[in-house]
């Protein structure tokens, strides 16, 4: 019988032999001792144990005989009584199913422990644990290079070896484990300085250097001149701690070699004085960290090892890898652990999570010596560790009062196959008692992902168990009432448009009153490029400051070129600047000289028949609606021509469908429709990709403002007595663009919805 690494011996059942003895034992005891076998403890552990042992047993007797066998010796399934199995589909529901299980038997009064062979559901069980404030105590810890405090200093050092980087230093000054008053005094403005410059510059500076003499030449007052000087002392120290000594860095100081203990000091010397260190000592993995630091030190001394920044920067971040971190065990919680683990320890309930084939058994592990010379020699072989995989789970399955088996069933865009140990369990299940041991109310639970958990007290106190069993309040689709007077004074084209698309981000721009922040840059924007675009066709007009224009001639095929060269210049003079500043925006330039040309173009084949139209631009108008709101908005253009007024509203990007002017999905025209009144037609004049034009005139242009009318009224009376005011979700129209999708978290309720309606199919 082989040995499992720790000197224990597996168990029967994983050999073929002892399967066979206990398939005698099934033969002659017959159904008389199941029925006995339920009046005591120990008589239920026994037909659990025999029940593993058909399962798991080795020898030739078909499945289906032994499921058989099983189902006339134990009518009632033991395993059914104490095991269940979930399958989640994805990551997050396999956390929070994990949670729910556990939670019930916390609030059941049991203690409760965990078993996870995969890492990554480890932290994300973690958050999910931490999240609704129940302690989780993981055992097997995690590497400390991953820690806040170990990412701290890997800035630091990136920061002096990389020449002080401005972005390394920016990581210090926002990091929590930076104390250095003066920076921590300018850190604000500093940030923002720096993130500023990133985003204007087309190449932004690298090195804190770069950085300060381009601040110098902007505008600055004290503050940046203050910062300057503290920033310029730390990039100093940083300095010295990567060439110690050598202030010429350019004569290659950097990759002189030197002793390790030399950069050790200096790195000592560099934490202290940006108060690391004394930050360090007063957190448990900043304390670990430090440890970690003074043994590096002691190893470089007794070696005597030397080399260049670089290399001791390797060796550092090497050790600092393989240094493990785990946390202070609290009071009182949920125990997490790995299988090794799991050895010595006893819950009443227990959930041993990622029973998948990549986790369970173990892969065999690289290596240079083969299976069969391990054998040879008398080391540990795949099958010793399968045997004892397989000693250390069923004795999870036997020691457990009760136990939650679970496998993911996707992993991204792949199916995840489960371990066979866990396949065996169910199929054998399966054909012995007709059903399997999957746990679909828990699935179920686990679907509706919840974003708040429930504000009943005591719903997330670990210390008060009887309330562990809660339900959570799901996320569902946000519908906000907004105070009567955050309605707009005078409602826009743009308001009008985003109340008929989506209520609730009407809510979030007036009556939060949340704006989408603006960044300036080089690189235009399409909101931009349509503002400049607009200026160009004013200008060809109206007299603009500091532009050519306007026309002055009648829009006759007469004047055909002149129109066309002095709208070339036009362009030229707008964007002359930013044609320049990069490659996007020359494309830009020339996009805005397609559009200028057909517009030209435009405006003949549309006013060159009749006498010349009076022209006005950006015309600006606000009228009241009939005992409603106020309405406003800024017209593009609107000629007076002989067959009436019309209204034009240039289009730099896509037109929408004239079905949607006409169902009301596009308000903007209507909106116009709305001010102008007097207006004969109202049309869209697109200058993007689509260079055509969409109107609506007479009959079909009343029925839009009608309706218009009409809805905007209603809207606003029931604005006005407190209504709700929904998120639509419509992904094609609103939710396409949208910047309050943080805020109305549309992927968790549109998620639940769907697993609703599904589950209503079903």
């Amino acid at each position: 019988m082989l040995k499992d690494v720790a000197g224990e011996t597996p168990p029967a059942s994983a050999n073929s032999g002892s399967s066979d003895n206990a398939n005698d034992d099934s033969a002659n005891n017959g159904n008389g001792d199941s029925d006995n076998a339920g009046n005591n403890a120990d008589s239920n552990a026994d037909n659990l144990s025999a029940m593993l042992d058909q399962i798991f047993c080795t020898n030739d007797t078909p499945l289906a005989e032994r499921a058989r066998e099983t189902s006339r010796r134990f009518p009632a399934s033991p395993l059914a009584r104490r095991l269940r199995i979930f399958r989640p589909r994805t990551l997050e529901e396999h956390a929070w199913g994990v949670y729910l299980a556990v939670r019930q038997w916390l609030a059941e009064g049991k203690t409760v422990g965990i078993v996870s062979l995969d890492r990554r559901l480890t932290r994300r069980l973690r958050a999910v644990f931490e999240r609704h404030r129940l302690s989780l105590y993981d055992a097997s810890g995690w590497e400390l290079s991953t820690t806040s405090s170990a990412g701290a200093l890997h800035s630091l050092l990136q920061a002096a070896d990389a020449d002080c980087a401005a972005r390394e230093i920016l990581a210090l000054m926002r990091s929590p484990w930076c104390d250095y008053a003066a920076v921590c005094k300018h850190a604000p403005a500093a940030a923002w300085r720096i993130e500023d410059a990133m985003f204007k510059w087309e190449r932004p500076p690298r090195t804190t250097s770069d950085w300060l003499s381009r601040l110098r030449e902007q505008r600055g007052g004290e503050d940046d001149a203050a910062l300057a000087r503290h920033i310029a002392g730390i990039t100093a120290g940083l300095r010295e701690l990567a060439a110690p000594g050598d202030r010429d860095r350019a004569k290659g100081a950097e990759h002189a070699e030197r002793p390790f203990a030399e950069y050790d000091e200096r790195l000592s010397a560099a934490m202290d004085a940006l108060g690391m260190t004394q930050k360090f000592r007063a957190d448990a993995a900043g304390e670990r960290l430090l440890k970690e630091l003074e043994q590096t030190r002691e190893a470089a001394a007794a070696q005597t090892a030397r080399g260049p920044f670089r290399a001791w920067r390797n060796w550092l971040s090497h050790n600092l890898e393989s240094a493990n971190f785990i946390p202070p065990a609290p009071d009182s919680g949920v125990a997490l652990m790995n299988l090794r683990q799991s050895r010595l320890a006893r819950f009443d309930a227990l959930a041993v999570v990622s029973l998948d084939k990549q986790h369970l058994p173990a892969p065999p592990r690289p290596g240079l010596v083969d299976e069969k010379i391990r054998r040879e020699l008398g080391l540990e072989t795949r099958e010793m560790r399968e045997a004892f995989q397989f000693h250390l789970f069923r004795r999870l399955l036997e020691s457990t009062g009760a136990v939650v088996l679970s496998c993911q069933q996707n992993a991204g865009d792949r199916a995840v196959e489960p371990s066979p140990w866990l396949s065996a369990i169910n199929d054998f299940h399966r054909l012995a008692y007709g059903g399997g041991l999957d746990d679909e109310a828990l699935a179920d639970r686990a679907r509706r992902l919840p974003q708040t958990a429930s504000s009943a007290p005591g719903a997330n106190d670990t210390n008060s168990a009887p309330n562990c069993g809660l339900e959570v309040r799901l996320q569902t689709r946000p519908a906000p009432a907004a105070p009567p007077d955050a309605w707009p004074k005078a409602l826009s084209a743009s308001a009008h448009k985003t109340l008929m698309e989506c209520p609730y981000r009407f809510f979030v721009r007036y009556g939060l009153r949340i704006r989408e922040r603006r960044e300036s840059g080089d690189y235009w924007k399409p909101a931009e490029y349509g503002t400049q675009l607009h200026r160009c066709l004013q200008a060809l007009n109206t007299d603009l400051p500091g532009l050519p224009g306007p026309l002055n001639k009648p829009w006759t095929n007469a004047h055909l070129e002149d129109a066309l060269t002095l709208a070339r210049d036009i362009v030229k003079a707008v964007f002359a600047e930013a044609a320049g500043a990069n490659r996007a925006n020359r494309h830009l330039h020339a996009e805005a000289l397609d559009a200028v040309e057909y517009y030209v173009r435009w405006m003949i084949r549309r006013f060159g028949a009749e006498p010349s139209p009076a022209l006005e631009t950006e015309h600006e108008q606000q009228k009241t609606l009939d005992g409603g709101p106020a309405i406003g908005g800024k017209l593009d253009l609107v000629a007076a021509a002989s067959s009436g007024r019309q209204v034009v509203d240039y289009k730099s990007g896509k037109l929408p469908g004239p079905g949607e002017i006409d169902k009301g999905e596009d308000v903007q025209l209507s909106h116009y429709a709305l001010l102008e009144e007097d207006a004969h037609t109202v049309l869209y004049l697109g200058l993007g990709r689509e260079k055509k034009h969409l109107e609506r005139n007479g009959g079909a242009l009343n029925q839009c403002r009608d309706n218009a009318r009409e809805r905007l009224l209603a809207m606003h009376r029931d604005f006005i007595n407190g209504a709700p005011l929904p998120a639509w979700g419509e992904e094609k129209s609103a939710c396409k663009h949208c910047t309050c999708e943080g805020l109305c978290r549309r992927p968790a309720w549109k998620a639940y919805q769907s697993d609703v309606r599904q589950a209503q199919k079903e």
